[in-house]
């Protein structure tokens, strides 16, 4: 067998709610080497980098349940299967902000990870205004705030970003923007 030959013999649930599923993935290696495998089934997630005409970044203050504390974070939602993650960022950013954009930029797509199915789509929304009320989901707590393009980058390098959905759009972002 060569590196690529890797083969998927069986895939089992080992749980699922309303919000996770965790297969069981039974694999052949490269070697031939049988070994289960646990994988996280995740939906695509599209990532948002909101910004004013005038340079303001639009930041969430979210609860997180894991940590049991809020964090700076970007706007992001799942993506259900065979939606356009597009639509969905556009939607995302009206729910949890209350804002539309003027302008989106796709930045493309990353991989969720080794041990996790789908992938995370970045934007950019250009010309954010507040327009409309929050319009949130029951597990979802967030405070809207805009801060000068500045004092994200502060953020940023001080580790304050720390969801790595949310860092990994904001250097995405801000490599687009020319702002590294």
């Amino acid at each position: 067998m060569s590196k690529n030959e890797w083969k998927i013999l069986q895939k089992t649930t080992a749980f699922k709610n309303k919000f996770r599923e965790i297969e069981d993935w039974l694999v052949q290696n490269h070697q031939g080497k049988k070994a289960n495998y646990f994988i996280r089934k995740g939906n695509d997630v599209a990532v948002v980098f909101a910004i004013t005409e005038d340079q303001q970044v639009l930041i969430l203050r979210q609860f997180f349940v894991s940590s049991m504390k809020r964090f700076v974070t970007l706007v992001a939602g799942m993506v259900p299967t065979g939606t356009d993650p597009l639509e969905i960022a556009k939607v995302e950013l009206r729910e949890e902000a209350g804002c539309e954009a003027k302008e989106w930029i796709e930045l493309g797509s990353s991989l969720r990870g080794k041990w996790s199915t789908g992938e995370l789509y970045f934007y950019i929304a250009r010309g954010v205004e507040k327009k409309f009320s929050q319009d949130l989901e029951e597990a979802e707590d967030i405070d809207v705030e805009f801060i000068s393009l500045a004092d994200f980058k502060k953020i940023l390098k001080n580790f304050k970003l720390q969801d790595a959905t949310s860092v990994a759009g904001a250097y995405k972002a801000l490599d687009y923007l020319g702002e590294l």
